[in-house]
């Protein structure tokens, strides 16, 4: 992608978190429990025994993402502000499994992580569920039913967080680019100490706690951007990480791989 295009885009990102949420689609914010679910859908990233491996394009594994990362902003004293990232809702298959997508600043290294994105569950019978959610952690993540913001498998969205350094109030903006439908959420901490340290930013399929984690076939991130208060940055030198099948072995079941400056895909491996 063309430097003015970046910005360009980047622009259009940054004028959609600024417009009013009164002048955008109706939302309404719902906190869900989810039954036997003792995670966050949304947290920092698990290396288990990988030693941490600082932005420069290394590859990474985990223990539940699988993507791309970067582990500091490009102009030392700064912070990331704004990341987006436009994907295709994938189908759901399988019994008792999940993925969630999203896009996030901070919880790569660190122990806060703000989060949005999708949320995709089967249950023993092969029935799937599709929410939208955000999260900043350690906080409880946030749900949005179809009911609050409709999407579908094949529909094109695009996702972004908003956030400045010690803020702790943070924007999620999801949009249906098929339907052109969106939702624009307010959300926050409810600990001052949590607040944003903008040190980090990510691209994340992610495998919630120790779930199964369920075959997406790929998803493929798009118009990635990620910005600071005077740069944008692209992927060029962000690392790619995996998702190893357990903390004890180093059999990758997801894998992100860059395909360009601004496009990522990440692949499902196997069980």
């Amino acid at each position: 992608m063309k430097l003015t295009t970046l910005f360009t885009y980047t622009f259009f990102a940054t004028s959609i978190f600024a417009s009013p949420t009164s002048e955008r689609w109706a939302k309404q914010q719902e906190s869900r429990d989810l039954p036997g679910e003792l995670f966050h859908v949304g947290s920092p990233v698990d290396f288990g025994n990988v030693t941490f491996a600082p932005a420069g394009g290394s590859n990474v594994a985990t223990n539940n993402w699988a993507g791309a990362a970067y582990g500091s902003p490009p102009v030392a004293g700064q912070a990331y502000e704004l990341v987006t990232g436009q994907f295709t809702v994938p189908t759901a298959s399988g019994i008792s499994s999940v993925v969630s997508i999203w896009v996030g600043i901070d919880g790569y290294g660190n122990n806060i992580a703000i989060q949005g994105g999708i949320y995709i569950t089967t249950d023993a019978n092969g029935a799937a569920t599709y929410q939208s959610w955000s999260e900043w952690y350690p906080d409880a993540p946030v749900f949005y039913d179809q009911g609050t913001f409709a999407f579908s498998p094949g529909d094109v969205l695009i996702i972004g967080i908003a956030v400045s350094a010690g803020a702790t109030t943070a924007d999620f903006i999801i949009e249906n680019q098929t339907t052109g439908i969106n939702l624009d959420i307010t959300f926050s901490t409810t600990n001052t100490a949590n607040a944003a340290i903008g040190q980090t930013v990510e691209w994340i399929v992610e495998r919630p706690g120790s779930l199964t984690l369920m075959n997406f076939g790929t998803v493929d991130f798009s118009n990635t951007v990620a910005q600071t208060a005077s740069q944008g940055v692209d992927l060029s030198n962000a690392d790619t990480l995996a998702i190893r099948r357990s903390p004890t072995d180093n059999i990758i079941i997801a894998q992100g791989v860059k395909t360009g400056s601004n496009s990522l895909t990440i692949t499902y491996l196997g069980p």
